[in-house]
């Protein structure tokens, strides 16, 4: 007569049925970043993530040789939306071939955002002495002032929103291209920009 009780008990007292039967709890999240919601009305990529994906193999010429490439991504904050560029290798002088090419498609970003990889680094150090070379010579509208902002070291988890389109962009090409992509020059060169 007492068997209901009796069980009740037993399982009441059994940690591997406690864990199995609790009930989740939802954490508080935390408030999206001001640059994420913006307060006024911005054109696309004002604040932008850049982060490289990749390598990839790919084949030039009748496919005997066989070289790495990379993508360069560029995210929006605001809208999600994602720019991709094809990177020739880590340096950071084919970053900003790269960077050119964006900037000749897309409105100049006001602040970049990306982790601190070495050829990030170089390339905001550089622009930023660029950027001091041309005020010096009344040509500063030429080029853009883009703030650059690094993540701290060892926390990736910081740029989750542009390490995530790197994870659908990685998943989206292992779906539609072939075992070995083939570049020719014409995907390498980069736009002339009038300076």
């Amino acid at each position: 007569p007492r068997g209901r009780l009796v069980c009740f008990k037993i399982l009441k007292n059994c940690l591997f049925c406690r864990y199995r039967n609790a009930k989740s709890q939802m954490a508080a999240e935390a408030p999206l970043p001001d640059f994420r919601v913006p307060t006024d009305v911005l054109a696309p990529f004002t604040n932008c993530g850049v982060d490289v994906c990749g390598p990839w193999l790919v084949s030039r010429g009748r496919g005997k040789v066989r070289e790495k490439r990379y993508i360069l991504l560029f995210c929006c904050m605001q809208m999600g939306a994602i720019h991709a560029e094809k990177l020739e290798d880590l340096s950071a002088e084919a970053l900003f071939h790269c960077f050119d090419r964006f900037l000749a498609r897309r409105p100049a970003p006001a602040v970049m955002y990306s982790d601190n990889g070495t050829n990030f680094q170089k390339a905001s150090s550089v622009l930023n002495d660029l950027v001091a070379v041309l005020q010096s010579q009344d040509l500063g509208s030429v080029y853009p002032r883009i703030r650059w902002c690094f993540n701290t070291p060892l926390s990736p988890h910081q740029g989750g929103l542009w390490e995530r389109q790197v994870g659908s962009l990685k998943r989206v090409m292992a779906a539609v291209t072939p075992a070995a992509l083939h570049f020719g020059p014409e995907e390498t060169s980069s736009p002339d920009r009038a300076l």
